[in-house]
Formats: structure tokens, C-alpha cells, sequence
């Protein structure tokens, strides 16, 4: 019974979306129909034969591996930094090296934050005393 009332519905929603005047409602009634669907196939223990209908399964939530994406690791940024800087010598135009030499300046800024706060994270995890930032050398290091 339950799953004919949700039949029922999306086959109004998908009406209304063929009748409607504007994209955005069109929009609205056909993503009413979807969710209709999908509860008309829980409401049943079978799906309807010949409509296909299927309940999505929920996703797996990815396994935290602990890596950090390379530019989240001073390496990664120095590495990123050796890259612009081998580029830019091959460039022709001024403005295209003067970009790279830029960026590069900018991995290497951001490279050592990352690790003052890497020998911060381990110092204070030693002595489980949160760690004094330095806000001097801060700007310096952003070529502020």
C-alpha cells in the first residue's frame, strides 16, 4: 500500500515537471520524483518488475591512511618549490619566469612554517605544554 502512495507521487512530480514553466521548478519536481522513487523501492520488499528501481547503497566512509598530501609536508613544499625553479629556466618570457621564481619563493615560505610547526607539534608533545608561536618571523616568512 505504501509503496503504490509513492508510486503515485513521483508519477505527479514527474507530471508537474513536464508542465512547468521554468527550469528551476522542472528541476525541483523531477528531484521530487527521484526521492519518491528511491522510498517507493524501500517501502516494497521487491522493486517493481521492469522499472529497475534500486536503492543506492550508503558510501564507506574512506580509512583514514594518516598520509599527508605532499604540500602539507615541508618536503613536499621544498620539492614543489625545487620544480618552479628548475621551469622557470626554461621559460622564455620574463613575466613566465618571474611567476615561477615567485611560487617558488612561495613553497619555500610555506615550507618552513610547516616545519616550525612540525618542531613545535614534537616539542610540545614531549613536554605536553602547548607551544609560544613565534608572530615576528611569521610575516617575514610570507615575504610580507
Amino acid at each position: 500500500m505504501e509503496q503504490a502512495y509513492w508510486l503515485e507521487r513521483e508519477r505527479a512530480s514527474v507530471a508537474n515537471a513536464h508542465a512547468a514553466a521554468d527550469s528551476e521548478s522542472r528541476l525541483i519536481h523531477y528531484d521530487l520524483a527521484g526521492y519518491y522513487s528511491i522510498k517507493a523501492a524501500c517501502a516494497g520488499d521487491t522493486a517493481p518488475e521492469g522499472l529497475g528501481y534500486a536503492v543506492p547503497a550508503p558510501r564507506a566512509r574512506p580509512l583514514h591512511r594518516g598520509l599527508k598530501a605532499p604540500r602539507d609536508t615541508a618536503a613536499g613544499c621544498r620539492s614543489r618549490a625545487e620544480a618552479d625553479l628548475v621551469a622557470s629556466a626554461s621559460v622564455l618570457l620574463a613575466n613566465q619566469r618571474l611567476r615561477l621564481e615567485n611560487s617558488a619563493e612561495h613553497w619555500i615560505a610555506r615550507a618552513e612554517l610547516l616545519q616550525d610547526v612540525e618542531e613545535a607539534f614534537v616539542v610540545a608533545k614531549g613536554s605536553r605544554q602547548p607551544p609560544a608561536m613565534d608572530l615576528k618571523r611569521a610575516p617575514e616568512a610570507l615575504g610580507a
